[in-house]
Order: C-alpha cells, then sequence, then structure tokens
C-alpha cells in the first residue's frame, strides 16, 4: 500500500512537473508568435509602429510581461462643423500659440471649427491638403467661410503616395507669412485671398 501511495506521489509530481514546462512552453510560443506577427507587419508596411518592443523575455520561472504594441494614428478625414451661438464640441483642431481656432474668427457669426477623424490603417490617411475657393456651393462639404459673403472656402484632402501620411494637424494664426514651424513637415494657408491671419 505504501508503494502505491509512493508511486502516485511520484506521478502527481512528475504531472505537476510536466504542467509547468508545458506552460512554459506555451508561453514561450505565445511569444515568438507575437514577435513573428510584428516582423510580418513591419516587412509588409502595414503597420508603423513607435520604438517599443511588442513583449519583454523574462527568465524561465518568470511570468510572460507584455508591452502593449502603440502603432502610429494617421489621420483619415477632417470634418468642418459650424456652430451659431454655442460652444464648439471638444475634439476640434487648435491653434498652436492658444490663439481662436475658429475659422471664421472676425468674418461674421458662424464659428467653423475642424475636427480630425483618425485611423490607425495607413492605407487610409490621408496625404496632402488643399484648399478650394469658388463661388458656388458645394452641397457634399461643409463651407469653412459659412456665413460669409465672400466665396465658398472648402477643405479638400488627397490619398497621395508621393506624400508622407499625416498623423496630426494644427492651426498656427500670424500676421505675417512664415515657414514651416520645427517638428511639423507642411503647412498651406487656409484663410488665403482673406485677408486674415
Amino acid at each position: 500500500m505504501e508503494s502505491q501511495f509512493s508511486k502516485t506521489k511520484s506521478e502527481l509530481a512528475a504531472a505537476s512537473s510536466n504542467s509547468l514546462l508545458l506552460q512554459k512552453a506555451e508561453s514561450d510560443l505565445a511569444l515568438a508568435k507575437a514577435d513573428l506577427l510584428v516582423a510580418r507587419k513591419l516587412a509588409q508596411g502595414k503597420h508603423p509602429f513607435l520604438d517599443a518592443s511588442p513583449n519583454l523575455k523574462l527568465p524561465v520561472h518568470s511570468v510572460p510581461f507584455f508591452f502593449p504594441v502603440q502603432p502610429y494614428r494617421f489621420v483619415k478625414n477632417v470634418v468642418v462643423r459650424s456652430f451659431t451661438g454655442t460652444a464648439p464640441e471638444d475634439g476640434y483642431v487648435t491653434e498652436m500659440g492658444g490663439c481662436s481656432a475658429n475659422i471664421n474668427n472676425g468674418f461674421g457669426d458662424e464659428a467653423v471649427y475642424h475636427y480630425p477623424r483618425y485611423t490607425f490603417d495607413h492605407r487610409e490617411a490621408i496625404s496632402k491638403f488643399s484648399l478650394r475657393l469658388q463661388d458656388v456651393s458645394d452641397k457634399s462639404k461643409t463651407d469653412s467661410a459659412k456665413g460669409c459673403s465672400r466665396h465658398y472656402r472648402y477643405l479638400d484632402s488627397d490619398r497621395d503616395p508621393k506624400f508622407a501620411n499625416i498623423t496630426a494637424i494644427s492651426l498656427l494664426r500670424s500676421s505675417s507669412p512664415q515657414s514651416v514651424p520645427e517638428r511639423w513637415d507642411g503647412m498651406f494657408h487656409l484663410n488665403k485671398n482673406r485677408g486674415s491671419e
């Protein structure tokens, strides 16, 4: 009876040891799969990543510890919204120096704000903005000069492979010509031909 008990005890110890080995093997396999997935995405250009490791390899008896992988966030669209007599909703493009972000500031009762929409898919990202001035209303878009008697002003965007994908946008008000600010890649004059900052 005692030898059978010893045998059962040793079998349980072996099973426990095998279970720990199996857990470690599964953990190592999960880490390897995560590394492979990241390497494939980077090689295919599907997901540019910030400087972060997808995981941290720990000693054999440690519990796996994962760092989140942070992909770049791209701008995929900018929605133009107007407000009359009410405060704008949060999330609009701000002005770098803390000045008004109202595109229509000083031009009428309608307050106009731009709201960026984001994506983590680089294929949906926009890479270029342009300003379209015209005398006829475009019913598919919101006028950035809504409520003013001059030209209709529309913000157009494009996915042009010749340009880098846009990751952030901001406004810069100035009464004099400006060059592209440090750490930014491009700019254009949103109030062109308007006699404004």
